[in-house]
């Protein structure tokens, strides 16, 4: 066929075209060493256009464009290729055409002219020979032509949606930054990172609303709540309704059937399941009822009814410990007064069990074991059992909250070794610092030293200070972390990466250790910025421990502009801590 040019499109079609007249795909295509099929090939490094690349992935077969500048490479072909210029010419030479479509009419006729042509000292022509030796090598077509698509790079822009054609669409947030290339066709839209690995696809828009097509799992947590919000219809609250209960469901639908207009009721409804989501079911239910019987369908009175039955569960523990008051009280029964009191003891402890006060029913059972509980007072038996209770709870949330945290060392404490002279430390920081004010306000620590000097060891002691209470940490080895966003980020495992990023970004106290033992290439630079910067935008602490000083840490960066942009939301506003003196090791074999 003949085309204007050698343009990548025309190229492309040219391909295509050539494998149709084939009937076939080869296990390798061999195409020219030109632009419209590789940007860059060297002896050592080939990277296919684009479109070259989906081609070779449609019909399924490799590419390996010719080595430049060496014709006698392919030396077969370019004989070739000069026969039937020759005799392809000569038939068409003085002639003229209208058009490109007459042309390549004519084209077709000389080439099975030439095709079916006897060879002249041997039998058969050359389509009998295709037919016997190569055909029947070739892989199969696929049943469906490729689809024409439209190239364009594009880098991703801080609301994480690229533009084509006056249409906006979304990627996921996290490849904020980085250069996607957009391919369109006249029905999809699809999106590929620089190696040509799928990131999405979204069906082609053009109707002029709306310009911004959205795919929710592209957005941060901050953006996904407002959207769902936006989001909701009638039917959605009628379905989050059901997981409540069928009395929460039908008082849903009576409140949307109460206003002429149902986007009024979407308000009320949010109201009422967002109660509902932060309270027992049983209770979220059995208030729906009470407003279905009253026939009174509205926000303000299900919060009512809702807030009149958690009062009264309050009230019948405040019945509970009066009951344990009056038992409490030294006097003379018989026998059978007794065994009353055992069975109302027995029936406290178990309702105590059901509503899980385990902490004051364990109490509960360890005074009634006690002969002697009845010399103490009540109100230091009261105090005995609510200690308990606090006890219990706060214990089961401080394991959750350390368990989640993955200290090195959880049974770290503030140590009075760390105190010793030849430390050198600021002893009025250590102070400020083991009160954990300083995360609440912000602010970060940088801690340094040689190696066994207890860096690891105090900020575990300060992250121990710090879940106590109750703030979010979590510990990493700088080089584990890097390289898991690192491995999630190459198997295009979006889902899993955002996750991490958006924990980290979210917690209290994040401490790195070991920072500058692995060196920091363009990738990690970017992953460890991201992760210093959307900390810094929520004004969360972030603690760093290195065995290098800080004035060598501007040279661990392969990037210097990452590095300056690191340092900065690092330093700005630091405490910092040097440790010196000997080893804790050492220090232990001399004692």
């Amino acid at each position: 066929m003949a085309f204007p040019n050698e343009q990548t499109p025309n190229f492309l079609q040219g391909t295509i075209e050539a494998l149709n007249f084939y009937g076939g795909v080869p296990k390798i295509l061999k195409p020219d060493n030109t632009k419209a099929a590789s940007i860059k090939n060297t002896k050592d490094v080939l990277v296919l256009n684009k479109v070259y690349e989906d081609l070779q992935d449609y019909y399924n077969t490799v590419i390996v464009p010719a080595p430049p500048l060496k014709p006698r490479a392919k030396s077969t072909v370019e004989n070739n290729v000069k026969w039937i210029e020759t005799h392809l010419l000569e038939k068409l030479k003085g002639r003229r055409f209208s058009s490109f479509s007459e042309l390549n009419a004519e084209i077709s006729i000389i080439i099975d002219e030439l095709n079916n042509r006897e060879f002249s000292k041997e039998k058969g022509n050359r389509k009998e020979l295709f037919d016997k030796y190569d055909k029947p090598a070739l892989k199969p077509l696929p049943h469906e032509s490729l689809k024409s698509y439209t190239y364009v790079i594009k880098t991703v822009p801080n609301n994480y949606h690229v533009e084509y054609d006056n249409h906006y669409y979304s990627v996921p947030h996290t490849y904020y930054k980085q250069e996607v290339t957009l391919k369109a066709s006249y029905f999809d839209i699809i999106i590929c990172d620089s190696m040509n690995h799928l990131i999405c696809t979204h069906k082609r828009a053009y109707k002029p609303f709306p310009k911004y097509i959205t795919k929710e799992e592209h957005m941060p947590e901050s953006h996904r709540y407002y959207y769902l919000e936006n989001k909701m219809n009638a039917e959605s609250y009628k379905s989050w309704a059901k997981s409540y209960g069928p009395n929460v469901y039908e008082l849903i639908c009576m409140v949307i059937g109460t206003f002429r207009y149902e986007e009024q009721s979407y308000k009320s409804c949010n109201g009422i399941l967002h109660l509902c989501k932060n309270n027992p079911k049983v209770f979220s239910d059995t208030a729906a009822k009470t407003c279905l019987e009253s026939h009174i369908y509205n926000y303000t009175h299900f919060k009512k009814q809702l807030y009149n039955l958690m009062n009264q569960k309050k009230q019948t523990v405040l019945e509970l410990f009066l009951n344990i008051r009056i038992l409490g009280v030294n006097h003379i029964m018989n026998n059978t007064e007794i065994k009353e009191e055992q069975i109302l003891y027995m029936d406290l402890y178990e309702k105590l069990k059901s509503m899980k006060f385990s902490g004051m029913a364990e109490e509960l059972r360890i005074q009634l074991e006690n002969p002697n509980s009845d010399l103490e007072s009540f109100q230091n038996r009261f105090e005995k059992l609510v200690t308990a209770e606090w006890n219990l709870r706060y214990n089961k949330k401080f394991e959750r909250y350390l368990k989640k945290a993955k200290l090195k060392i959880p049974g770290a404490t503030f140590d009075e070794k760390l105190y010793v002279s030849d430390r050198q430390l600021d002893i009025p920081t250590i102070e400020k610092l083991n009160t954990c004010t300083w995360i609440d306000e912000g602010r970060n620590l940088v801690v340094t030293g040689m190696t066994g000097t207890g860096k690891t060891y105090y900020v575990n002691a300060l992250a121990v200070a710090a879940l106590k209470q109750f703030k979010e940490v979590r510990y990493y080895s700088a080089s584990k972390l890097l390289l898991e966003l690192s491995a999630h980020e190459q198997v295009d495992d979006s889902l899993k990466f955002l996750g991490i990023m958006e924990n980290i970004a979210q917690v209290d106290l994040l401490i790195i250790d070991d920072f500058g033992l692995m060196n920091l290439d363009v990738e990690k630079c970017r992953h460890l910025f991201e992760i210093l910067d959307s900390r810094g935008k929520e004004e969360k602490s972030t603690v760093l421990v290195s065995q290098i000083p800080v004035k060598e840490w501007y040279d661990l960066f392969k990037d210097c502009t990452y590095a300056d942009a690191c340092l900065d939301r690092v330093l700005c506003k630091a405490y910092r801590l040097e440790f010196k003196g000997e080893s804790f090791k050492k220090l232990n074999q001399k004692n």
